[in-house]
């Protein structure tokens, strides 16, 4: 029987924008291509970040922060996180023990604002190789 690691809960959580227009939304984290909540230890985890329910004014940048269990999963980089189409890259900080590290910042490559359902990143997250079975969050939360 092959050891897993439950992925239960991937959160919805609002986050700020920086664009000077008032805009409310929330965040989704959902599994790509996947039907399972469920990784086996030492395989790579596919997530991508959209923007739902917005409302206000619309979205042209955005600062948040990336949340994980560092006992669960490898230590993200830059190069674990890639933009979506429409989206400049992500700059994202991955120093240890900076107190900004997991956050990031990306705006509208065009300059322009979205108003509806929109993709903005996808993190590839690995599973540790001795991981504790159970299961973990990955969220987004305000920088």
């Amino acid at each position: 029987m092959k050891n897993r690691i439950i992925l239960c809960t991937v959160l919805l959580i609002s986050v700020l924008t920086i664009t000077v227009f008032a805009s409310s939304f929330t965040i989704k984290i959902s599994i790509k291509s996947s039907t399972s909540t469920s990784i086996e230890l030492g395989k790579t985890l596919n997530l991508v970040v959209s923007f739902t329910n917005i409302g206000g004014d619309g979205i042209g940048a955005i600062v948040g922060k990336l949340e994980y269990d560092k006992n669960v999963f490898e230590k993200v980089s830059t190069d674990d996180i890639n933009a979506c189409s429409g989206w400049n890259s992500v700059a994202y900080n991955d120093i240890d023990g900076n107190d900004m590290e997991g956050s990031f910042t990306t705006e509208r490559a065009s300059g322009d604002i979205i108003k509806t359902d929109n993709e903005l990143m996808e993190i590839t997250l690995k599973v540790k190789d001795d991981a504790t079975i159970g299961s973990t969050v990955v969220k987004i939360t305000r920088n």
